[in-house]
């Protein structure tokens, strides 16, 4: 004979723990997500230069890009907010200095660029480099707050499937002339 009771408890697990991985596994994996001026956006590293790719030194993908070289109060703003968020650090191909650079401004010959200073958590430094190399820049999207199944849900799921396995066992049971 089967164990009905067994057989019943593993499915009912089974699907609690699929529906919990399904939930889980919906979740966007970020870099780094910081809020600067009521936003929050996930920032990321680009190993990139302004020669091969123009369009990517843009306010679209980099919001603390202003154009203007004399502007660079929002890029100070999101390197200090990731450096706040990762601590101190330091990238390959930038050595010694800190990293990444947050652009915000091209000229004919100049990216101008802000980097958190990797020796000091509340110095961020300028610097000018060749829009020809390549260097890790970062650049940002704004994220929605995550919205996740509202609290009851869950809790609901469970009670009607665990009412429906203690229906389901008093009915096999009747039928195997058990009384419960």
């Amino acid at each position: 004979m089967i164990n009905i009771q067994s057989r019943l408890a593993r499915v009912v697990v089974s699907a609690s723990l699929m529906a919990a991985t399904g939930y889980l596994c919906t979740l966007p994996a970020k870099a780094v997500v910081v809020l600067v001026g009521g936003t929050n956006y996930d920032v990321l590293l680009a190993n990139r230069s302004y020669n091969e790719d123009p369009s990517f030194f843009s306010p679209g993908l980099m919001p603390w890009f202003t154009g203007d070289s004399t502007d660079n109060s929002l890029a100070y703003d999101f390197a200090q907010a990731v450096n706040n968020q990762l601590g101190s650090y330091t990238y390959a191909g930038f050595p010694g200095s800190g990293g990444p650079l947050f652009a915000y401004a091209v000229d004919a010959t100049n990216v101008f660029a802000v980097f958190q200073d990797s020796s000091n958590a509340g110095l961020q430094n300028d610097i000018s480099v060749s829009p020809a190399q390549s260097y890790p820049y970062a650049y940002g999207i704004p994220v929605a707050s995550p919205t996740g199944a509202p609290g009851p849900l869950p809790l609901a799921g469970a009670a009607i499937g665990f009412r429906w396995s203690r229906s389901l066992r008093t009915r096999l049971g009747r039928r195997n002339g058990q009384k419960r």
